[in-house]
């Protein structure tokens, strides 16, 4: 019978972190990583992106032609890992070409996609690795993102119903 481990980023910390990230207090978020972090996300337009400014840099771009809300669906923390099951909704905020996943996208068109991600924590209890898988992933179109986020909430781990 396998032992449970204690968890080196307690979920409490964990959704912290995910409230950084809604939030976009970018300073508070990127203090969860280690300097050598690597994050593999599900784009094939992304590279593998290595270290906090990588890591800054992509986000700016992404955040200057969408909101971007990830609403926390399952949340698995121990010893050295964490997992976490998640929807995450794009509302657009200007016209692009240079959407999620190379998307078109308009002004108030939603995309969501929902997203596995494995986070490895080093010893001192940051993000060393945070790898990313696609489950799902579609256009909504001109949609009520708020709406979109309540029911995300709805399907989530009970205690997660409201949080982000």
């Amino acid at each position: 019978m396998a032992s449970h481990l204690p968890p080196r980023l307690p979920r409490s910390l964990f959704l912290q972190y995910i409230s950084h990230f809604n939030t976009r207090s970018y300073a508070l978020q990127h203090a969860f990583y280690s300097p050598t972090i690597t994050m593999t996300l599900p784009d094939p337009l992304v590279p593998t992106l290595h270290g906090p400014e990588e890591i800054s840099r992509h986000y700016a771009q992404v955040h200057s032609v969408a909101e971007e809300t990830v609403v926390p669906v399952k949340v698995l923390c121990e010893g050295e890992g964490v997992f976490l099951e998640m929807e995450v909704f794009f509302r657009y905020i200007v016209d692009t070409d240079q959407g999620v996943h190379g998307r078109t996208a308009r002004e108030g068109d939603v995309f969501k996609v929902v997203v596995w991600a494995v986070y490895d924590i080093d010893a001192v209890g940051k993000m060393r690795r945070i790898r990313c898988s696609l489950w799902d992933e579609r256009m909504l179109g001109q949609v009520d993102v708020g709406e979109c986020v309540r029911e995300a909430r709805g399907r989530a781990m009970g205690d997660l119903r409201g949080e982000s």
